[in-house]
């Protein structure tokens, strides 16, 4: 390693995995489908959903407030329209995200694009078929010829024959065709990420998933060290090793047809790469890593379930009408002011039955006429009032003067030591019982009862928890006797 630099444990493989995941959930099943559902919408695929999309949103531009009227009803009729799962796949798949399956392979090629056909095909050599484009222009050219139309010419397993036949354009990895054994690293149905425990057939695999290996048997599976050079046999040791622990294991069966070889790093001497780069590798790898452990991802599957209708179909049914009815209010107060705007032109005075209706539309739409004057009026205040050195005072007063009615404070009976200790006290009563003063009062008008020992009722006090330091008064001290009359205060 160079001087001066430190170099940070490094697994390839792990970083390979964390990145793939990242950009499979991320990127193919959130931002892209994003983009295709824009791209579909503006590029006019289906005129019975654009055009009315096209002719609200034109709309806005006779008036801008007009947009709270628009928008509400076109996220409702869009949401509605994700209810539909094949529509909603033909807006959001393309050659960037779409299943490499037949039905992914026909909904690439409805986009009548080449330059998407490209991209599909060479997911397809990289994902599904182990290979890699070492020609660009002659993939590029063989996309052009697939699908014509927006319908594919060939099926997905003639399309793969082909791609087979163009070795100059395709370099594919030596254990391309070769079956899988146990411990290969593997993807079902193109998104969960497994190993291979065992061939039970030609047709059947036993997979686990890696989100159930245990954490100390990934560190035992490790095939290279950092720092650490290996010869064949340790390699080979580790891989027996990997082997066995798998064994142990109960897997999953799992049809082959589903299982696609995952991306290897067969590079094991990354104490060869020099420290730098492998401290740039390890930043990405942490990035990666932070954004797979954040709730981002789980936050993304959860608004893909609501918009999509899968398994949060109430909430989604409730946003949609939440939608459509603040749409048609807002298109009812517009029509009030509308008319109420036509009688003050036509000099025409109502019964005075709609009178408080019409207010209220009068009042909303000047709010909603406003509202950019509004938002820009906040921008500003934010941006220069409200950090301002000036305004700390006054936001001092405003922050008091909001909790005088809402955080009001109980003190003194919150304070710890002006609460009584019940400890102590159950001490006191038991050394001095509490009585009754008339009884008390008889009995010393009967007897003359002897003061108490003060040096033994201190030494009683002394041995208590806390009481320690406890002094009696001492009665012999001037400060303890009464004042002489003289001087006494008038």
């Amino acid at each position: 390693a160079e001087a001066g630099t430190v170099r940070r444990s490094l697994d390839l493989q792990k970083c390979m995995d964390v990145v793939t995941e990242v950009r499979v959930r991320l990127g193919e099943d959130f931002l892209f489908c994003l983009y295709y559902y824009f791209w579909y919408v503006c590029s006019w695929r289906s005129v019975w959903i654009s055009g009315p999309v096209f002719f609200l949103v034109l709309l806005c531009a006779y008036h801008m407030y007009y947009m709270t009227l628009v928008w509400p009803g076109i996220i409702a009729g869009l949401l509605f329209l994700n209810s539909w799962e094949n529509q909603r796949k033909n807006m959001t798949r393309g050659g960037w995200n779409a299943m490499i399956t037949e039905d992914g392979f026909k909904r690439v090629a409805a986009w009548k694009k080449t330059g998407e056909m490209f991209i599909y095909l060479k997911r397809i050599v990289e994902n599904d078929m182990d290979g890699s484009v070492s020609d660009v222009a002659k993939l590029r050219v063989l996309a052009s010829k697939v699908a014509r139309d927006g319908y594919p010419l060939v099926t997905l397993d003639e399309l793969r024959k082909m791609l087979k036949k163009e070795t100059g354009a395709i370099t594919f990895d030596a254990k391309a065709d070769s079956g899988f054994t146990a411990g290969d690293k593997v993807t079902v149905d193109q998104r969960q990420m497994a190993t291979v425990l065992r061939v039970v057939s030609a047709e059947q695999l036993e997979v686990v998933y890696d989100e159930h290996l245990a954490v100390e048997d990934e560190k035992k599976l490790k095939v290279a060290r950092m720092g650490v050079e290996k010869d064949e046999t340790e390699l080979d040791r580790s891989a027996e090793e990997k082997k066995m622990l798998l064994g142990t294991k109960k897997g999953i069966p799992v049809e082959v047809s589903r299982v696609r070889r995952r991306k290897i790093v067969q590079f094991y001497q990354s104490w060869l790469l020099p420290s730098a780069i492998s401290n740039i590798i390890m930043d990405v790898m942490v990035q990666a890593d932070t954004i797979q452990n954040s709730s981002l991802l789980p936050l993304i599957e959860l608004l893909t379930d609501i918009v999509c209708w899968k398994r949060r179909k109430c909430i989604s049914l409730a946003i949609c009408s939440f939608c459509a009815i603040l749409s048609a209010l807002f298109v009812h107060v517009e029509l009030t002011y509308e008319h109420e705007m036509n009688d003050e032109v036509t000099n025409h005075h109502g019964d005075g039955k709609d009178e408080v209706e019409e207010t209220v539309a009068w009042l909303t739409i000047s709010l909603l006429r406003n509202l950019d004057n509004i938002i820009y009026l906040g921008m500003v205040f934010a941006c220069f009032v409200f950090p301002a050195r000036w305004f700390v005072s006054v936001r001092s007063i405003l922050k008091i003067a909001g909790r005088v009615g809402s955080m009001k404070r109980s003190a003194p009976q919150i304070w710890p030591f002006f609460r009584e200790d019940a400890q102590l006290q159950s001490t006191f009563d038991l050394l001095m019982p509490q009585t009754e003063w008339s009884p008390f009062k008889e009995i010393l008008g009967q007897a003359s009862l002897p003061m108490p020992d003060f040096d033994k009722l201190k030494q009683q006090m002394a041995g208590l928890k806390g009481m320690a330091g406890f002094k009696l008064p001492d009665l012999t001290h001037p400060s303890n006797k009464p004042a002489d009359k003289t001087d006494r205060p008038t």
